[in-house]
C-alpha cells in the first residue's frame, strides 16, 4: 500500500481566506529525494504561490494540518500532526526490508525476517556496510 497523507493549510491574506490542501505521495517523495520536502513549499507550488511573495510568508507561519493517512503514514499521524522523522525512519527501514526479504528467502529459507532477528541483524549490518563503501 502506498504511503500518502492529506496536508492542509488555511490562512488569510489581503482580507481573503485561503484554504490549500494536497494529497502527498510520501513514497514518491522519499524515492525521489531521500527525504520529505518542506510541506509549506509543496503546498505553495500546488497552489501556484510564489515562494518569494508576501503571501507565501503569511502562509508559512501557519500550521499545516494532516489527515487521511495511508500505508506507513498511518503510524505517523497523531491527531492532525504528522511525525516526519518517524515516517522517514520507518520508510527507510521498510525499504531495506524489501531488499533483504528475498535474500533471506533465497539463502536461508526465511519468509519473515522478524521471526529470525539474528539473521535480520546480520543482513542489515552487511547492507549498511555495503552502502558505506
Amino acid at each position: 500500500m502506498k504511503s500518502r497523507v492529506e496536508a492542509s493549510i488555511e490562512f488569510s491574506f489581503k482580507g481573503e481566506t485561503h484554504k490549500i490542501s494536497a494529497r502527498i505521495d510520501l513514497d514518491a517523495m522519499m524515492e525521489k529525494q531521500g527525504t520529505l520536502p518542506d510541506i509549506h513549499r509543496l503546498l505553495a507550488a500546488e497552489s501556484r504561490i510564489d515562494t518569494y511573495s508576501y503571501m507565501y510568508e503569511v502562509m508559512e507561519v501557519q500550521e499545516v494540518t494532516f489527515a487521511d493517512a495511508e500505508g506507513l503514514a498511518v503510524e505517523c499521524l497523531v491527531g492532525d500532526q504528522f511525525d516526519f522523522e518517524k515516517f522517514e525512519s520507518l520508510w527507510k527501514e521498510n525499504s531495506v526490508a524489501m531488499v533483504l526479504g528475498p535474500i533471506a528467502k533465497k539463502h536461508f529459507d526465511v519468509d519473515d525476517l522478524e521471526q529470525r532477528p539474528e539473521i535480520k541483524a546480520a543482513l542489515v549490518e552487511a547492507f549498511n556496510a555495503g552502502k558505506s563503501t
